[in-house]
C-alpha cells in the first residue's frame, strides 16, 4: 500500500514538470517569518534536515541561468540532506547541490502554492525559490503546505541569525579600529581618490542606481574605515532602499561608533529600529 501511494505522489509531481514554466494561479502565499520556539541557529538547521530528510516528499528541481534565459532540470526528490559547513548538501537521484542559505539573494522566503488536478483529484503544489549569487538555483515544494511554511521558516532564520552574528563580530572588530581613532590628535580627512568616489557615488544615487553607488561607497572605506563617516550613514541608507536591512543595520551603527554626538544620531538609531522590525517581521 505504501509503495503504491509513493508511486502515485511521483506520478503526480513528475506530471507537474512542466508547470515550472508555464502561467500558473497563485491560491497560497506564506512569506518566511522567525520561527517560534526557536533559540539557535543548530535547532533551525535540525528541523531542516528532519524536513529534507522526509522519504519520497520533498523535490528539488535545479536552476541555471544561461543568457538570462532560466534553465530547468529535471524534478526528483529529495534523497538525503546533509548540514555542513559551507551549506546543505542536498542529494537526489539526479544530482548532488549543494544549498547556501545564508549566500543566497533572498532576503525573505515565500511559498506560493499552485492547484492542480490529477486523476480527477485536486491537489496543491507549494514551492519555494533560493537564488544564489552565481546564477544558480532551486526550486523545493512538496504536497505539504505546513512543511514548506515550517522550511521557509527555518531557512529565514538560518540566513538572518548568521548575519547577525557576523555583523556582531565585525562591530566589535570595528569598535577596536575607532579606539585608535580617537587616540589621534589629529583625525584623518578624506583623501583626492576618496572624494572622486564620493562624488560617484552621489551621482549614482541620484540616478537611482543603488548597487553602483554601494560599490563607490564601499571604495571610499577601503581607502580609510575612519575620514568620512557619512560613508557609513549614507551606505545605511542605501542598503536600506534595496531591503538588505542587515547590512543597513551594521552600517548606521558604524555611523553612530564614529559620530555618537552626531546632529542626526536620533534619526539614526531611528532607522536601526524601523530596519529590525523589517527582519523580525
Amino acid at each position: 500500500m505504501k509503495k503504491t501511494l509513493l508511486l502515485i505522489c511521483f506520478t503526480i509531481l513528475t506530471n507537474l514538470s512542466g508547470l515550472l514554466i508555464k502561467a500558473q494561479i497563485v491560491t497560497f502565499q506564506y512569506e518566511s517569518k522567525t520561527p517560534e520556539g526557536k533559540h539557535t541557529i543548530a535547532d533551525s538547521q535540525q528541523d531542516l534536515i528532519n524536513i529534507l530528510n522526509k522519504t519520497q516528499t520533498i523535490y528539488l528541481i535545479e536552476i541555471s541561468m544561461a543568457s538570462k534565459v532560466r534553465l530547468l532540470d529535471k524534478r526528483t526528490f529529495i534523497d538525503k540532506a546533509v548540514i555542513t559547513n559551507d551549506g546543505i548538501v542536498i542529494t537526489t537521484r539526479l544530482t548532488t547541490f549543494n544549498l547556501n542559505v545564508v549566500r543566497s539573494l533572498n532576503r525573505i522566503f515565500v511559498v506560493d502554492g499552485f492547484p492542480f488536478q490529477n486523476y480527477g483529484k485536486k491537489y496543491v503544489d507549494y514551492r519555494t525559490e533560493v537564488d544564489l549569487p552565481d546564477g544558480t538555483g532551486v526550486y523545493i515544494g512538496c504536497l505539504d503546505k505546513e512543511l514548506m511554511c515550517r522550511l521557509v521558516d527555518d531557512f529565514y532564520f538560518i540566513k538572518t541569525q548568521t548575519a547577525a552574528e557576523a555583523n556582531d563580530k565585525e562591530l566589535a572588530r570595528f569598535n577596536s579600529v575607532v579606539e585608535k581613532y580617537r587616540e589621534l590628535a589629529a583625525k584623518p580627512q578624506p583623501s583626492e581618490e576618496q572624494r572622486k568616489y564620493i562624488v560617484q557615488a552621489n551621482a549614482a544615487a541620484q540616478t537611482k542606481d543603488y548597487n553602483q553607488a554601494i560599490d563607490h561607497y564601499q571604495q571610499v572605506l577601503k581607502i580609510s574605515e575612519t575620514s568620512y563617516p557619512e560613508a557609513y550613514f549614507n551606505l545605511a541608507l542605501l542598503y536600506g532602499q534595496e531591503s538588505l536591512f542587515g547590512n543597513a543595520i551594521l552600517n548606521m551603527k558604524k555611523y553612530l561608533v564614529l559620530k555618537p554626538d552626531a546632529s542626526d544620531a536620533r534619526a539614526a538609531q531611528d532607522k536601526i529600529y524601523e530596519w529590525e522590525a523589517g527582519i523580525n517581521k
